[in-house]
């Protein structure tokens, strides 16, 4: 749906769009599951003498390892579709390294707010449903008003996003 109404090939969509749906999959399923990674696991937390940080860690961890699935799955695509392999995904496990670093960070604040405000996985279950449409996955952000553009250059998660755009989808590694 989102290829005829931006006017693209559905084999330039699909590899745009799974290229930053890998990402944001991780991003959003780390920080929903850190959030409960210490609050429901009463029976671990009371019992084992270990730090707090290693619950989200471990959450991090599996998605860590679905990132790894979504992306030969994403691999397996740019064959059968016939995208190039370019020399830019050699920077790949570098981009995911600095971006598994800012997810950490985002699964951590989120595990941590859920211990004092319960109520937090349902506020950053919405509004990760609503950052997903704000964030340029379905759609790219040159298409975007400049007005707006002023609004998206603050999404946290865009420079990430566009590591993973330009190194899989333009196969060019992104500037500095």
């Amino acid at each position: 749906i989102f290829s005829m109404i931006n006017h693209w090939d559905l084999k330039d969509y699909g590899i745009y769009f799974f290229s930053g749906y890998v990402f944001w999959n991780f991003f959003a399923n780390s920080c929903l599951q850190g959030a409960e990674s210490i609050v429901g696991n009463p029976g671990y937390v009371t019992r084992l003498y270990a730090p707090l940080m290693l619950f989200p860690f471990a959450t991090l961890a599996v998605n860590l390892v679905d990132l790894g699935a979504g992306m030969l799955i994403l691999f397996c695509l740019m064959a059968w579709l016939h995208t190039p392999f370019t020399l830019a995904l050699l920077a790949l496990p570098g981009f995911i390294l600095i971006s598994t670093v800012f997810v950490a960070g985002a699964t951590l604040l989120c595990a941590s707010f859920n211990v004092f405000l319960r109520d937090f996985r349902h506020l950053i279950s919405a509004v990760l449903f609503l950052w997903f449409f704000f964030s340029p996955i379905l759609w790219k952000i040159e298409g975007m008003p400049s007005q707006a553009r002023g609004y998206l250059d603050n999404n946290p998660v865009l420079p990430f996003l566009t590591l993973f755009h330009d190194s899989i989808w333009r196969g060019v590694v992104p500037a500095p």
